[in-house]
């Protein structure tokens, strides 16, 4: 058999597909020895920090060849002082030995900010201020005034507060608002499932000043009141026209169940 004709026969590529598989098995044998050498013994898996006092669990980070590093600190309500909220990488994850772990941690005083200008800007600059600042409106009360809808004075628990006073994120404002010459009767609007931002809005569009808001029990954190909802007003929308710039008491939670199944229910 001449050369040539070898490379055209069977034998001939049966020895190279069994070369070829020989390379590929040999190439993948390497890849995991060196895989065994270079990471057997060196990894650990990453512990479960969050929930868990940073000071708690140092210990146990260094024991495992690891290390904490703090790289941010917020403010929860719903979780004690000191306490990680937050891990990278992720408990559960193998990582190699010597790993540093960054934790968040909540804060052991509240965040502060600075309390905006809302004397003499207008009921609706008023709420978009209060929000960019962190706080959260409270109780709205109106009175007479040429000046419709011009915030008059700002009030944090029955005192006055000045632009620029330093004051804890999340903290309630209370406004006095001007109203005009409509001093008619106005309907009551319904403010089932509605958000304690949406409810207020509904409440000044109607002509009718904030009551007291409360919260019922499955409320217990600045992220819960962010999301609660109207469940119950006072009065209901059943009690038709009222005189306009009379207070509407409202209740939020985060119970979706408590909501009525129809407005005349609520």
């Amino acid at each position: 058999m001449t050369f040539f004709k070898f490379l055209k026969s069977r034998v001939f590529w049966i020895q190279v597909a069994l070369a070829v598989v020989a390379t590929v098995f040999l190439l993948w044998l390497v890849g995991q020895i060196l895989a065994f050498y270079t990471t057997s013994g060196r990894t650990v898996v990453v512990p479960q920090l969050v929930g868990h006092l940073q000071a708690d669990v140092e210990r146990e980070v260094e024991n495992a060849d690891m290390s904490i590093k703090l790289i941010d600190s917020l403010y929860r309500t719903d979780v004690a002082p000191g306490v990680i909220v937050d891990q990278i990488p992720e408990a559960g994850k193998k990582v190699k030995k010597g790993r540093v772990i960054y934790v968040t941690i909540n804060a052991f005083t509240k965040e502060m900010t600075s309390m905006p200008a809302l004397v003499n800007f207008s009921f609706r600059n008023a709420r978009v201020n209060l929000q960019n600042a962190g706080l959260e409106m409270g109780r709205v009360d109106s009175v007479p005034s040429p000046y419709d809808g011009l915030v008059l004075k700002q009030t944090v628990d029955g005192k006055s507060v000045a632009p620029g006073a330093r004051l804890p994120k999340g903290s309630r404002v209370d406004l006095v608002v001007g109203r005009g010459g409509s001093d008619g009767p106005t309907t009551i609007p319904s403010l089932a499932a509605k958000t304690y931002e949406e409810a207020i809005a509904a409440i000044a569009a109607a002509r009718l000043s904030v009551g007291n808001v409360t919260f019922d029990e499955s409320v217990s954190s600045a992220a819960d009141t962010a999301t609660a909802v109207v469940y119950r007003q006072s009065p209901t929308p059943a009690a038709g026209r009222v005189d306009a710039w009379s207070h509407v008491s409202i209740t939020l939670t985060t119970d979706v169940s408590k909501l009525a199944p129809s407005t005349s229910d609520f």
